[in-house]
C-alpha cells in the first residue's frame, strides 16, 4: 500500500518540502502526490535526498504533531475493535509521517522542547506496537519508531562519543511488482458502461486491486484492454490513442459515463443524508465516507468538512449526548458514538425488579417502602 496516497494536503507539502522540492502556494493535492511519488521512486533507485530545513515555528510544529499523534492513537484503538483495510492504510500513512516528522524535529528543536518531542515519540512507539498487533496483513507492518535514546542531545552534537548513534535514515520504499508479472484479466474487474454499475466504483475497484499487489497507478493504463467489455470496449478503442496516462483515462471515463450534474447532485445527496433513527453510528459514518470517497476521485475533501457535515446530520439522540463534547476527528466521533450506544444498551437492560438470590443480604440496596433484606433473611 503506497503511503503517500493517504496523506493529507499539509502532510504532503511537508514530505515534499523536506526532500528539497518546493511547491507553489496553490499546488493541488494531486500535484503534490505526483511530486512525492517521483521523489520516492528516485529514493527507491538509490537517490538520496538531503533533508531540507523547513522554516518552521517550533511551538506550532509541536502543536500540529501533538494533534496528529493523538489522532493516530485514536485510529489505532478503533482499528483494534473493528479492523478494515482502508482505515488501516490511513493509520499506517500517518504513523510513518509522524515518525519521520518527529525524528527530524528532534534533530533540530531547541533544548527546552526536546522533552515534549521525546514524549510524543514514546506515545507513537506505543501506537506502532498496537497497530502491528492488529493483524498479519502487510498493511499492519508499520515502520518501527527509533528509541529516543538513539538521538544525541543538543549539548553532545559537537562532541559525539562512539557510544552515541545517529537517527536511522528513513526506510526506502520497497519496489512494486513488475507490470509484466501482472495478469490483469485475473483481477476480475471489468466495466461495460451499462446502467446500474457506477464508473466511480469501477475506478476504485481497479485502484484497490493495484494497491493490494503493490502496482503503481501509473502502470494501470497497460491493463485497460482487459478492463472493458461491451460498449465500453468500443468507446475505449475510439479514444485510446488520445490517452497517455491512467489519470487521463479516469478523466475520460468520468466525462463519458458520469450523469450530467453528478457532482452537484451528489453533494446535495450528502448534505441531505441524515442518520437513520435506528442506524448505528459506525454504519452511518461508513456510508457517509463511502459517499465522500466518490467525490474524492475528482479531488480531495478536507477531513474538517467531512466531520462538519457528518456531525450536523447526526440523529437527535447523538446530538444531545455530544452537546458538550469537542469532537476532534471522524475516528474520535465513531469512538464516542459507540460509547453512547453501549451506555444506551446498558440503560435499556437495567431492571430493578429482577430478583436474584442474596448471599450477603446486609449489603443489598433497600429502597423506600422495602423491607430490609437482612431482616428478611434472619426471619427465614
Amino acid at each position: 500500500m503506497n503511503f503517500y496516497k493517504r496523506l493529507r494536503s499539509d502532510e504532503l507539502r511537508h514530505e515534499v518540502g523536506v526532500r528539497g522540492r518546493k511547491q507553489p502556494e496553490g499546488a493541488t493535492v494531486e500535484a503534490m502526490r505526483v511530486a512525492l511519488l517521483e521523489l520516492l521512486a528516485e529514493e527507491a533507485d538509490g537517490v538520496e535526498h538531503q533533508d531540507a530545513l523547513l522554516p518552521i515555528d517550533e511551538e506550532e510544529e509541536l502543536t500540529i504533531l501533538e494533534a496528529k499523534v493523538a489522532e493516530v492513537g485514536n485510529s489505532v484503538s478503533l482499528l483494534a475493535e473493528e479492523a478494515n483495510e482502508s482505515d488501516a492504510a490511513r493509520a499506517r500513512a500517518l504513523l510513518s509521517h509522524c515518525n519521520r516528522r518527529l525524528s527530524r524535529l528532534l534533530s533540530h528543536v531547541g533544548q527546552g522542547r526536546r522533552v515534549r518531542v521525546k514524549e510524543l515519540l514514546i506515545l507513537l512507539k506505543g501506537s506502532v506496537g498496537d497497530f502491528r498487533n492488529i493483524g498479519d496483513l502487510a498493511v499492519y507492518q508499520a515502520s518501527s519508531v527509533p528509541s529516543v535514546s538513539s538521538f544525541p542531545s543538543q549539548k553532545s552534537k559537537s562532541s559525539k562519543s562512539t557510544h552515541e548513534s545517529e537517527p536511522p535514515p528513513p526506510e526506502k520504499p520497497k519496489r512494486g511488482v513488475r507490470v509484466k508479472d501482472i495478469d490483469f484479466q485475473k483481477w476480475g474487474v471489468t466495466y461495460s458502461g451499462s446502467e446500474g454499475v457506477s464508473v466511480l466504483s469501477f475506478i476504485m475497484d481497479v485502484e484497490e486491486k493495484a494497491d493490494s499487489c503493490g502496482l503503481p497507478h501509473r502502470e494501470l493504463l497497460r491493463g485497460a484492454p482487459e478492463f472493458f467489455q461491451g460498449r465500453a470496449k468500443t468507446w475505449y478503442r475510439s479514444v485510446k490513442s488520445e490517452i497517455s496516462s491512467w489519470e487521463e483515462m479516469k478523466n475520460y471515463l468520468r466525462a463519458e459515463y458520469l450523469p450530467v450534474g453528478y457532482v452537484d447532485n451528489l453533494w446535495e445527496e450528502i448534505r441531505a443524508r441524515l442518520q437513520g433513527e435506528a442506524e448505528p453510528i459506525g454504519q452511518y459514518i461508513a456510508n457517509m465516507l463511502s459517499l465522500f470517497s466518490r467525490l474524492e476521485l475528482m479531488g480531495t475533501i478536507e477531513e474538517e468538512m467531512k466531520l462538519g457535515i457528518i456531525e450536523k446530520n447526526l440523529a437527535p439522540f447523538y446530538v444531545k449526548q455530544l452537546v458538550n463534547t469537542k469532537v476532534m476527528s471522524i475516528p474520535h466521533l465513531k469512538k464516542l458514538g459507540r460509547m453512547i450506544e453501549e451506555a444506551k444498551f446498558r440503560v435499556e437492560r437495567y431492571d430493578r425488579t429482577k430478583k436474584t438470590p442474596l448471599m450477603e443480604p446486609e449489603f443489598a440496596y433497600k429502597g423506600r417502602g422495602e423491607e430490609d433484606p437482612a431482616r428478611r433473611g434472619r426471619r427465614r
